[in-house]
């Protein structure tokens, strides 16, 4: 069951104020505004739209960024492990010098 909530462009309808648009790049005529849930100015519903769509490429690049920075701390974990192995094996090579003198 669809209730007005779950879809946030009517939420947004439903709060619809008449003004002009806060964005500065709008020009002045009177429009329907919407509260925009991520920096709470009133915008018209194309300055809204393009909120909306900032938002979502923004979470896209974060999303991208935590992956990407996953492999390097994955990797690093695994160049460390080698790294650490190959000290072990030297220090035993060391170790076996020291009983063979």
């Amino acid at each position: 069951m669809l209730s007005w909530r779950s879809t946030p462009l009517i939420e947004y309808e439903l709060n619809a104020r008449k003004s002009p648009c806060t964005d500065i790049t709008c020009d002045n005529e009177i429009k329907e505004l919407y509260e925009c849930h991520c920096c709470l100015r009133l915008v018209c519903f194309y300055h809204l739209s393009k909120h909306i769509e900032i938002v979502k490429e923004n979470k896209q690049r974060l999303n991208n960024l935590r992956n990407e920075l996953n492999t390097v701390v994955y990797t690093l974990k695994l160049i460390i492990e080698e790294k650490l192995l190959i000290i072990e094996r030297e220090q035993n090579l060391v170790e076996q010098t020291k009983k063979n003198f």
